[in-house]
């Protein structure tokens, strides 16, 4: 599945979208009503994944947009409450004015910081927490977790009434605050702890504006804090589901706790006592990743089997491994490598160099992989930003920078100024650079491939990319209160003006990833990379006679 399905927040949509199921024309796709079938029987994550297949194929479709947005949101609405930091740390606050002080904060924080001012009017942002609880008493999960022995008609009546509050009048956050401890205080009626309507509340008010607007847990917020500066707690391994959906260990990251204990391809069979095999994949993807996190220092216990060992009679060739969860190095920037030629002919030398993700650490840790290769004596130079998600965009630019004497390399567009973000590197990278995308490259990977497509100092290989034209800022809770919220600042535009948002940037040579398992894409960049090599050496050769 791609990350791209569960990378980023909701998008509160209309309020009709909330309250019923859009109507569906009967000539409508047949990839569409796939997609509202999954939703309809609640398989949130393979509904995602579909709606997210349809928008790629088709950018223009609205429909599959709100569709993708809607049943993240259920996603994330769902993936918080199984969340053990949001459960203690912020549902287990014992004084209800704390959690109604985070919810203040929090529409201040919008109206002071959000990039579009006309749309964090606080009875807007009000609006939507109601609509957002409402949203939560019709799911069954958060259902199963609160609500188990209410009467469903004591709480269709309750959501009801909720609804007679959508036209309140609210002029400020102080309005806001009582009417929400107002609801806290009714759903007490329904065993309702008033920190869990506060929450909602709080959540949907900040989901209410863009997909990647969005309240972060405890957990969350340590982990983007942590991606940030290159390392997060864990034990180090990434998921995935094999053809047979088994769930698997699709990567081990180098010197994290899992490194000497499991291997890429290890099925697990059991995580702390729970049976996998009672799980739906990809559907329960995110739950099986729950499971896997906690604290620094706390230990997971899981039973895993390798390739080639033998299920006979239930766990036979399994064994069990006891990981002591630690800091996770992140590591942005892959080990530089130079390709071997192809043809024995061809004596230009091709490095080659991949950055995962831009973070405090990307440019250093860049500059000083290019002048490995160049000391190799490398002819040009191979980028890969495939599944880049982005990061920090003030490295992106700066990594931009690195192969730019002068030029633009992106503009800013902030709530109240735009900002224009240049070169001016005489000690630029001058080798010939082919950067590969995808997909899944996004954000600050996203200013990188335009600012040097459209400069003219690199040719694009791969598929059109993410599209995340976006800014955002990061905004604690409070000292005393873990957590966060992540608001959108600015959009950022290509050099020649063009938004990335919606739109990603289209390589020079669009080549899709082979079913195979080689990898078509840098085969083409190898390719392109020794042609753009030897025309530089021609045209030396020419200069020099």
């Amino acid at each position: 599945m791609s990350t791209r399905s569960l990378r980023y927040g909701p998008l509160a949509l209309v309020v009709i979208s909330w309250l019923s199921a859009p109507l569906r024309a009967e000539t409508e796709p047949a990839s569409l009503t796939k997609a509202h079938r999954l939703e309809d029987t609640h398989q949130y994550v393979l509904a995602c994944q579909a709606f997210d297949e349809i928008a790629k194929s088709d950018r223009d479709s609205t429909e599959a947009r709100e569709g993708y947005l809607r049943c993240l949101r259920i996603i994330h609405l769902e993936r918080r409450h199984r969340d053990e930091s949001f459960r203690t740390k912020l549902l287990g606050l014992k004084r209800p004015s704390d959690a109604l002080d985070v919810y203040e904060k929090v529409l201040v924080a919008l109206r002071d910081n959000y990039l579009d001012k006309d749309k964090v009017d606080v009875a807007s942002l009000f609006r939507q927490g109601l609509l957002g609880l409402h949203f939560a008493l019709l799911d069954e999960v958060f259902k199963s977790e609160y609500l188990s022995n209410v009467p469903t008609k004591d709480i269709e009546d309750f959501s009801n009434r909720l609804l007679e509050l959508i036209d309140a009048k609210i002029q400020n956050e102080a309005d806001a605050r009582e009417k929400v401890k107002e609801v806290a205080l009714a759903a007490v009626a329904l065993k309702l702890k008033p920190t869990v309507v506060i929450f909602e509340f709080t959540w949907g008010a900040c989901n209410a504006l863009d997909e990647y607007t969005t309240c972060l847990t405890p957990r969350q917020w340590n982990d983007l804090h942590g991606n940030t500066k290159g390392n997060f707690i864990g034990i180090g391994v990434r998921l995935g589901v094999s053809a047979q959906k088994q769930l698997v260990i699709a990567k081990v990251f180098a010197d994290s706790p899992a490194q000497d204990l499991l291997k890429p391809f290890d099925r697990i069979l059991e995580i702390n006592g729970h049976d996998i095999s009672k799980f739906e994949f990809p559907n329960d993807l995110a739950k099986v990743g729950d499971l896997l996190r906690g604290d620094e220092g706390s230990t997971v216990e899981l039973k895993v089997e390798s390739p080639g060992g033998m299920m006979m009679m239930g766990m036979v060739g399994a064994r069990v491994v006891k990981v002591q969860r630690g800091r996770v190095p992140v590591r942005s920037v892959g080990d530089p490598l130079v390709l071997p030629p192809d043809d024995a002919k061809d004596a230009s030398a091709v490095g080659y160099v991949r950055v995962n993700s831009f973070s405090d650490t990307t440019v250093q840790d860049l500059k000083s992989a290019i002048l490995r290769l160049e000391s190799s004596g490398i002819d040009a130079l191979i980028l890969d930003l495939r599944s880049n998600p982005g990061g920090s965009f003030p490295a992106g630019v700066k990594v931009a920078e690195l192969f730019m004497t002068e030029g633009v390399i992106a503009y800013k567009q902030g709530r109240d100024k735009e900002e224009s973000h240049k070169a001016l590197n005489p000690n630029a990278f001058l080798m010939p650079v082919v950067v590969l995308v995808d997909g899944d490259t996004a954000s600050a990977a996203e200013v990188v491939a335009g600012a040097l497509k459209e400069n003219n100092r690199a040719r694009l290989i791969g598929e059109t990319t993410f599209g995340k034209g976006s800014i955002q800022k990061l905004v604690q809770f409070d000292n005393k209160v873990p957590g966060g919220m992540r608001i959108t600042v600015a959009h950022f535009l290509s050099p020649s003006n063009q938004p990335y948002h919606g739109q990603g940037v289209v390589p020079h040579r669009v080549i899709e990833q082979s079913e195979n398992g080689s990898d078509t894409q840098l085969q083409a960049a190898k390719e392109e990379a020794r042609a753009l090599a030897n025309a530089m050496r021609n045209m030396k050769m020419k200069m020099m006679q």
